[in-house]
C-alpha cells in the first residue's frame, strides 16, 4: 500500500515559485519602459505546459552564454498577467477576485497562446459570473477579445446574451457617429456596425 504526500509536493512547488531558486529561464514580460525580468524553471513549465515544451527546445530558445539560462521574450503579456500564469503552473493556484475585468481577459488571452485550458475554463467562468458590470461598459470591447478565440465561448455567449437583453449598452444614443467605444480594443483601434453584426451571427 502506498502513500500519497501531495500537499506536502504542492508546498515544494510554491517554495520554488517564491524563492526562484536555481532559476534557468529569463523572461521579459512587457514592452518597452514596460519591460520585466521575470525568473522561472524550464522543468516545471515544460512540465506544465505543452507551450513551454516546445518553446524551451534547443532549437528555438536563445540562451545566455554566461549564465545558461534560457531567454524568453513576450512583450505581448505583461508582468503582472505572467505573474499570474506562473503561480498557476507552479502552484495550481488562481487568484482573480480583486482583478478588474480587462486584467481578467488579458489573463486569458494568455492563457490561451500558452493552451491552458484548464486555466481558460476557470477565468472564463469566473468572467462570466462576476463581470457583467464591465461587460455592460465594454460590450464590444468584450466581443472584439472573445470572438478572436476559439476557446472563449462561453464569454461569447454570455455577451451576446446581454447585449440582446439590453442592447441600449451596445446602441447608446450618444453613440451617434457610427463607431463603438474603442474602450479595451488593443492599438486604440475601432469597430464598425457590420462586425459587431459579424459576431452575433455566428
Amino acid at each position: 500500500m502506498s502513500t500519497k504526500f501531495l500537499i506536502d509536493i504542492a508546498e515544494d512547488y510554491k517554495q520554488l515559485y517564491d524563492t526562484k531558486e536555481n532559476y534557468d529561464v529569463i523572461i521579459y514580460a512587457g514592452e518597452e519602459h514596460n519591460v520585466e525580468e521575470i525568473h522561472a524553471h524550464s522543468l516545471v513549465l515544460r512540465t506544465r505546459s505543452a507551450y513551454f515544451r516546445g518553446a524551451l527546445t534547443s532549437d528555438w530558445a536563445m540562451k545566455d552564454k554566461d549564465s545558461g539560462c534560457f531567454i524568453f521574450k513576450k512583450p505581448n503579456i505583461s508582468s503582472p498577467i505572467f505573474e499570474l500564469v506562473l503561480k498557476f503552473l507552479y502552484c495550481g493556484e488562481v487568484d482573480i477576485h480583486d482583478q478588474e475585468g480587462k486584467t481578467i481577459l488579458d489573463l486569458l488571452v494568455a492563457s490561451d497562446e500558452f493552451g491552458l485550458m484548464k486555466l481558460i475554463d476557470y477565468v472564463q467562468q469566473y468572467f462570466v459570473e462576476n463581470q457583467k458590470n464591465f461587460l455592460q461598459q465594454n460590450p464590444v470591447g468584450t466581443l472584439h477579445i472573445a470572438a478572436r478565440h476559439e476557446a472563449f465561448n462561453e464569454i461569447v455567449k454570455f455577451s451576446l446574451e446581454t447585449i440582446c437583453a439590453n442592447p441600449d449598452i451596445l446602441f447608446g444614443i450618444n453613440n451617434n457617429n457610427g463607431y463603438y467605444p474603442n474602450v479595451g480594443i488593443p492599438n486604440g483601434s475601432q469597430i464598425e456596425d457590420y462586425e459587431v453584426f459579424q459576431v452575433i451571427e455566428k
